[in-house]
């Protein structure tokens, strides 16, 4: 066969790599076109590590929680040696309080307005209650087995867990509340509240897993408990200062509600 012939061969082998080639192009075009439509579209300045600070921020509470609910009344009523009446006074006077608290911290920092934002002060302050008066609860504390006076010993583990639900009630709220202000799309915020939950779950399994290996290795409960507080809020505090550094209340807002406005103008 001649050169010639061949030709019509070559070019139709072009012709069908040309074809072949033409959709990964195309794809391409489209992923480019979409990230840039995306971009374009931002209705919020949060970073992907602002993403994640804003995600595990609410983890010391969640930590907190999981052992108040579980261990509060075996740890009042068979390591510290309470009455039954005070341990069940104990757990009223928390959740009494946490009732309470909450519609008055939402109400509030609707109307308060801090330097560092209308979220974020709360969420400092109630950081703040949260870890002396959860430790206050579950540390074991030599002057309280010393002392003479029974009062005193019911007075502290009865106003202790309203001070913690107080603390523990403003951080819940002004994680929640903050959502709205720092992002203007609902798939943002929806990543954003799944991934506040996603860590409410990794809580509930770390603080099971921690208490069940040191409960295995640690013959006194007193130490037992108090090691695993210590853990958790030490675990908790370190989550609690990334966000605060990274969340920038007050400035995210406004880059949100400017984005917002841009993207409303393109889409109109």
């Amino acid at each position: 066969m001649s050169e010639g012939e061949n030709a019509p061969l070559v070019m139709v082998k072009s012709d069908r790599l040309n074809e072949t080639a033409e959709p990964h192009s195309n794809e391409n075009q489209k992923d480019t076109l979409l990230q840039k439509n995306e971009e374009s579209n931002a209705r919020d300045g949060l970073s992907d590590m602002q993403m994640r600070a804003y995600k595990s921020g609410h983890f010391n509470n969640d930590l907190c929680a999981s052992m108040w609910f579980i261990y509060l009344t075996y740890y009042l009523t068979y390591v510290v040696g309470l009455d039954s009446q005070v341990v069940a006074g104990a757990l009223l006077s928390g959740q009494i309080t946490d009732g309470i608290t909450t519609p008055i911290v939402g109400t509030l920092s609707d109307k308060v307005n801090c330097p560092c934002g209308k979220r974020m002060g709360w969420y400092i302050f109630g950081s703040l209650l949260v870890v002396p008066a959860f430790s206050g609860i579950f540390v074991d504390f030599g002057f309280l087995k010393n002392a003479t006076n029974q009062k005193f010993v019911n007075t502290w583990y009865l106003v202790l867990p309203a001070i913690f639900n107080i603390g523990w009630a403003a951080v819940q709220i002004s994680t929640m509340a903050i959502v709205p202000s720092l992002t203007y799309s609902q798939r943002r915020r929806d990543e954003m509240v799944n991934g506040r939950n996603i860590f409410t779950y990794l809580a509930n399994i770390f603080m099971l897993t921690l208490s069940l290996i040191l409960f295995l290795t640690i013959p006194s409960a007193s130490f037992t408990f108090t090691l695993l507080t210590l853990i958790c809020l030490v675990i908790g505090g370190m989550t609690t200062i990334f966000f605060i550094v990274m969340i920038r209340e007050r400035k995210l807002s406004e880059e949100a509600l400017e984005l917002d406005k841009k993207y409303k103008e393109r889409m109109n």
